[in-house]
């Protein structure tokens, strides 16, 4: 950290690093829609996601949420399993310093894939095409349903939403579900 003339500081780039890995099991959420009090979402999440581990949640301004998980798997089952919604809410992570929602984790469906291109790898390439692949579903994983693949995806929601993708030559529609 270092002194700067006029009375700010900056902070070095190990500090900033350190400051965030504190916070690296955090999910941060916002509830959209009507209002929920600290203890129902409290009681809410912790009946919902039964955490192994430590749970500590933490109100913010405008309706924001930190929940910070102590174990690993936890924190995955909370961001990847959910559920996100509670009494109709859609919870969303957020980049705190935008103060807005622009990052949401929700599933997508690829109707019309090959059963035969039902393989994690491939998956996996095609959630990354619409965002950042968070999970397979499990009967996509294991080819038991052929109708559509799903997957939760990481998607930013401040640029435009893909409507399709496009392997070997083929465009393959993309439809949205669970996001704000």
């Amino acid at each position: 950290m270092s002194r700067e003339e006029g009375g700010g500081m900056t902070l070095s780039h190990n500090l900033k690093t350190k400051l965030d890995n504190q916070w690296a099991k955090t999910v941060v959420i916002k509830l959209l829609g009507r209002r929920i009090g600290y203890r129902l979402l409290s009681s809410c999440l912790q009946t919902m996601w039964l955490p192994k581990g430590q749970m500590k949640i933490i109100d913010l301004d405008n309706d924001y949420f930190l929940v910070r998980f102590k174990e690993d798997e936890d924190y995955l089952k909370a961001l990847t399993q959910g559920p996100w919604v509670i009494f109709g809410q859609m919870l969303s992570s957020f980049r705190p310093s935008q103060g807005q929602v622009n990052h949401a984790v929700g599933w997508i469906r690829v109707p019309d894939l090959s059963i035969t291109r039902y393989h994690p790898w491939i998956l996996t390439a095609i959630g990354n095409l619409v965002g950042t692949t968070v999970r397979i579903d499990e009967a996509t994983l294991k080819s038991n349903r052929g109708k559509f693949a799903h997957l939760a995806v990481d998607v930013d929601l401040s640029s435009l939403l893909r409507h399709g993708v496009e392997i070997d030559s083929e465009t393959l529609r993309i439809a949205y579900k669970g996001l704000p």
